[in-house]
């Protein structure tokens, strides 16, 4: 069944060529929000005569990236590869915001963090924390560890490289199924929040 739905050329998505911007279509890499949530994007996309454009950190050559492919859909960018560490500026940029804001946690506590972490002014130091939480009891530490350190750099690099994106291809329309921790889908909507993109 999975082998002759991607044999089959579905045409759901037009290209639009215009100036009028695109729909960012966030990829959560599971199988059943690729399937039904491509014609929810695929809908706005055309009511509103935008160019879709999926972000996903999956390779090019995985199962659900030939979903979106035998749907239509040919724009794809990345948010976090090992790859973009070419963008030097962004690197030193998030290292940088990384070591800041380990000091003010060791010197107030998380929950400063949590309510208080922005870049460019847009919040996002609950959704690192939520992130952090999800395993190993760490919402018992009192201080920030290695692990914490990871996950904050990550989320760092991450959004710059998404609020890059989003300039760059002028979008008008973010579409994700979830907003919770810092992945794509919730660095996303909260750039959408503070920058008035519906």
């Amino acid at each position: 069944m999975y082998s002759i739905f991607l044999k089959k050329n579905w045409n759901l998505v037009k290209i639009i060529n215009n100036n009028r911007g695109s729909l960012l279509f966030v990829d959560r890499a599971r199988y059943y929000p690729a399937f039904a949530f491509s014609f929810l994007a695929a809908a706005i996309s055309k009511k509103y005569k935008l160019n879709s454009i999926i972000l996903t950190d999956l390779k090019s050559n995985s199962p659900i990236i030939r979903i979106y492919k035998s749907l239509g859909f040919t724009k794809y960018i990345k948010s976090y590869n090992i790859l973009l560490f070419y963008k030097i500026s962004i690197l030193i940029k998030s290292f940088f915001y990384s070591i800041i804001a380990i000091h003010k946690i060791k010197r107030r506590n998380f929950y400063w963090f949590i309510s208080n972490f922005k870049i460019n002014q847009i919040p996002i130091g609950d959704l690192i924390y939520d992130l952090y939480i999800r395993k190993k009891n760490n919402f018992s530490r009192n201080s920030p560890d290695f692990y914490f350190f990871k996950i904050l750099f990550k989320s760092i690099f991450r959004f710059y490289l998404i609020e890059q994106q989003i300039k760059k291809n002028n979008i008008k329309f973010i579409f994700s199924a979830t907003e919770n921790y810092a992945g794509n889908d919730g660095l996303s909507l909260r750039i959408a929040i503070f920058r008035n993109i519906k």
